[in-house]
């Protein structure tokens, strides 16, 4: 996939809580939130990236991320 690429496919990105029910949207490339506090820390947190649109593109589409989590008590 050329780099320009992924600019054409519609999506929606959200940082779930142990599987994808409990999600919070994301806006640009950071997140900060508190949605998260009470639940159990050593559940996993997952990036969903939603496509609506591949945007003349066919499936699958990758999309590079990571994530890095803080943990406060």
């Amino acid at each position: 996939m050329e780099g320009d690429q992924i600019d054409r496919i519609a999506s929606q990105t959200y940082v779930c809580w142990n599987g994808t029910t409990q999600c919070v949207q994301m806006y640009g490339k950071h997140l900060t939130t508190r949605f998260f506090n009470d639940f159990d820390a050593s559940k996993p947190i997952y990036v969903v990236v939603r496509v609506d649109n591949f945007g003349g593109l066919y499936p699958p589409a990758f999309s590079p991320t990571s994530v890095t989590v803080y943990y406060t008590y």
